[in-house]
């Protein structure tokens, strides 16, 4: 049952990341794009500065989604994500990172034209996995919710605080 729990609530997470994420991404970039409309003009599909625009829409997507996903869980549940939730979403973020990668590369080694998709899965993939990884603190960031030194391996209560 509780497995049923943990995942019900990762959906919840996942919901919060995509929609929530997408839908807040917009708002901004329109709100961006209107404050300098009168110096760079309206974004055009298919033209370069439309083309910049939507990669960085999707790349706002990637850090207001991992904002949403871990500010909204902690409202709704009243408790940070778990930390295996983060490692997971980066997992499948790498995962997806890499082959978008390796399709950039092989498009790139033989000459075909990039696709403005792959640009923009890119760019979402590369802010969510940096966001995802900063919230989480995972390796190498210092983690503040453990106040447990570690030596060689060993667990030292000498270095604990005073209770």
């Amino acid at each position: 049952m509780r497995v049923l729990k943990g995942f019900g609530q990762y959906l919840v997470f996942l919901m919060l990341n995509g929609l929530g994420g997408v839908i807040a991404a917009t708002i901004m970039t329109v709100m961006i794009v209107d404050k300098f409309a009168w110096m760079l003009g309206q974004p055009k599909t298919g033209s370069t500065y439309g083309n910049v625009v939507e990669v960085i829409s999707w790349g706002l997507w990637g850090v207001v989604g991992a904002l949403v996903a871990v500010g909204g869980y902690s409202i709704i549940f009243k408790q940070f994500p778990a930390r295996w939730m983060g490692i997971t979403s980066v997992s499948i973020d790498l995962f997806g990172w890499i082959l978008t990668t390796l399709w950039i590369i092989v498009g790139l080694y033989i000459g075909d034209e990039i696709e403005l998709d792959q640009w923009k899965d890119f760019a979402h993939l590369t802010a969510s996995i940096v966001t995802f990884w900063y919230l989480f603190r995972l390796p190498p960031l210092p983690r503040h919710d453990r106040p447990v030194a570690m030596s060689a391996g060993r667990y030292q209560s000498s270095n604990l605080p005073p209770q």
